[in-house]
């Protein structure tokens, strides 16, 4: 009975996550998985358990990995197989410890969640799958505590009324049983007044700038073959054309544009330094590049009103298998024949904000947005908001897209910053440093969005 519990544990709270996004359930999905692990007969059942319960949640949280069949094959689907048990791992060691030092339907249950959550989303395999605190972008009010305590705060609160609920379950004969899940409600309380607080504050600006996003929704069969440069290249210098008549400043192009190293690439470097100057706007573009060593990197490339190259950020937390290959001199023999591995990206160095117009702009690229402290970074260094720019085509029509933009949500309140995403086939859009959508292009559109932001506050 106990296995059955926690499938079903891992089942429900996976529809607490895009495209479900019935994130009212995780606020009860964690009850079955905690009672089975109370009820079973020792630790490392209860990590079988755990084991299990991973299994049945990441299982579907991660099943957009599989749209990568299309350009890897099998090896996708065993690349899925491999990170759905390395994650369950977390969760196998997780159970064993709370059995093994009877505290399961205790609040250090809940702490101990929190720093697996933060330790899954570490190293070169780390992700941020399946954090529970994401499944609550709808609920504003609560979420705004994310500000102080980034998104494993709002974990906490979710797996603190989890126990709460469990321990009344188990032991509801006894008054202190009822303990934890009145202190749940106190803090879930107090939060969600926090946030209304929060949500009602007007802040007042100096100034506004205006910003342009390019959606070319270039699909990735495209992207991936140089034959189509020149198609993508006008798609996206046409929509800047029509977004320049609304007289931005600066212009964005998502994430690795045009399938060629921009800066040595002369036909195109050169339309792009015309392009700045008939638009009279900064255009920051995502580009490969190399340096004298000829290391690759995942850059942006940021080009002055005059057309001159005036700042560049290189991508520093890489996608393992995407970007580079781990354990190359083991795996390279295996894979070399899917034609993505024979050269790796290389992580930058550099992280200050790029400052243009006495204005410090923080960046991210793609995967690094997924991550609370890459960005928190920049804040610290004085960053007014934030663009990140990404290519989420490959992943078609899957939940990856909208989780990735539920991460940027997340980023923008964490910083309590305006954050832009610019994304190649969407989700892009504004963010406000509540976590309110102000604008946005939806997935698989073709377009440009004109957007204000507001800048140097009083």
């Amino acid at each position: 009975m106990n296995f059955i519990y926690v499938i079903f544990s891992g089942v429900l709270l996976s529809a607490a996550f895009p495209k479900v996004n019935f994130f009212f359930v995780a606020w009860v999905a964690l009850v079955p998985f905690f009672i089975a692990v109370e009820k079973s007969k020792n630790a490392k059942s209860a990590a079988l358990l755990g084991f299990l319960f991973g299994l049945s949640l990441f299982s579907i949280n991660l099943f957009w990995v599989n749209t990568l069949f299309l350009y890897v094959g099998f090896w996708a689907i065993l690349g899925w197989a491999c990170l759905i048990a390395f994650q369950s791992i977390y969760l196998f060691i997780y159970a064993y410890i709370i059995k093994r030092f009877g505290i399961t339907l205790s609040i250090w249950t809940a702490v101990l969640w929190v720093l697996i959550e933060a330790i899954r989303g570490m190293g070169d395999f780390g992700i941020p799958g399946g954090v529970v605190g994401y499944s609550q972008v709808l609920f504003l009010p609560l979420i705004q505590i994310a500000s102080f305590s980034t998104v494993y705060g709002v974990s906490f609160l979710i797996i603190i009324f989890n126990i709460g609920l469990a321990k009344i379950f188990v032991r509801k004969e006894k008054i202190s049983s009822y303990t934890i899940f009145g202190l749940s409600l106190i803090l879930m309380f107090i939060s969600i007044v926090f946030g209304f607080f929060e949500l009602d504050k007007e802040t007042k600006y100096e100034n506004h700038i205006k910003v342009s996003i390019i959606q070319g929704n270039i699909p990735q069969e495209k992207k991936l073959d140089p034959r189509f440069n020149n198609e993508n290249f006008l798609i996206h210098k046409e929509l800047t054309l029509k977004a320049a008549n609304n007289s931005p400043q600066i212009i964005i192009w998502p994430e690795t544009s045009i399938f060629t190293y921009l800066l040595y690439d002369k036909k195109y470097l050169t339309e792009v330094e015309e392009l700045a100057k008939k638009t009279k706007a900064f255009l920051f573009i995502g580009t490969p590049h190399y340096d004298r060593h000829y290391n690759v990197y995942n850059s942006i490339a940021v080009f002055s009103q005059s057309g001159e190259v005036i700042g560049r950020y290189d991508k520093q937390h890489l996608v393992p298998f995407g970007e580079y290959l781990p354990f190359k001199p083991v795996l390279y023999p295996i894979l070399k024949n899917t034609g993505y591995y024979n050269k790796d990206f290389t992580p930058g160095t550099k992280i200050n904000p790029i400052e243009i117009m006495g204005i410090k702009i923080g960046t991210a690229i793609c995967f690094e947005s997924t991550f609370p402290f890459l960005i928190k970074k920049q804040t610290k260094m004085g960053a007014d908001f934030f663009i990140v720019i990404t290519n989420d085509a490959w992943f078609k029509f899957s939940s990856a897209p909208y989780e990735h933009f539920d991460y940027a949500i997340f980023r923008a309140i964490e910083n309590r910053k305006f954050l832009i995403q610019a994304a190649n086939t969407g989700i892009s859009g504004l963010i406000d440093p509540y976590g309110r959508i102000l604008n946005k292009l939806d997935l698989n559109k073709q377009g440009y969005l004109t957007v204000e932001i507001p800048v140097l506050s009083q």
